[in-house]
Order: C-alpha cells, then sequence, then structure tokens
C-alpha cells in the first residue's frame, strides 16, 4: 500500500470514530458531517492508490464515479444519501 493511502485511510479511521462517538452522544448533524468525511477520505485513498486524480471536491458520487469501481447498489444508495445530507455539499457553510 502506498504511503499517501495509508494517510487518507488513517484521516478516515479517526472522522469514523469521531462519527460514532457523536453518534452515541445524540449529535446527529455533526456526525453525518465526521461520516461524510470519513468515505471521502476512504475514496480518495482509492484513487490515490490506483494512481488516479483527486480532485478537490466534497461531492462523494463524483468521487465514487472517478474510481471507476463498480460499486453494489446499495453502496451507491448510501453514498447518495449520505451526499444528499452533507453540510459543505448542500451550501450551508459557503
Amino acid at each position: 500500500m502506498k504511503t499517501m493511502t495509508k494517510k487518507w485511510l488513517e484521516f478516515a479511521k479517526r472522522d469514523l470514530k469521531d462519527a460514532e462517538t457523536l453518534f452515541k452522544s445524540k449529535s446527529w448533524e455533526s456526525s453525518i458531517l465526521h461520516a461524510h468525511q470519513a468515505v471521502e477520505k476512504t475514496l480518495k485513498a482509492i484513487l490515490a492508490e490506483r494512481n488516479l486524480p483527486i480532485r478537490k471536491t466534497h461531492d462523494l458520487e463524483g468521487l465514487a464515479g472517478d474510481t471507476k469501481i463498480n460499486l453494489p447498489s446499495a453502496v451507491l444508495g448510501f453514498i447518495e444519501e449520505l451526499n444528499s445530507y452533507s453540510i459543505l455539499q448542500s451550501g450551508s457553510l459557503s
């Protein structure tokens, strides 16, 4: 595994841990934000490992497409739903 891939996955694991902690404390919006970040960084790890360009975006659906992996429909559905809840996608923080 490439060094850059490992770094992206380390960041993703931290975000996932934070999402789980926030979920347990019923901090739903913050949990969703960290879950989104965990998936985003995991997708970017895949791109790094495959030597594909990593765009500066928070669009999970676009990043999933960039990986060129045929993901199962359940995974794509989860990505689509998570993307729709993203504060970053909705422009609330712009």
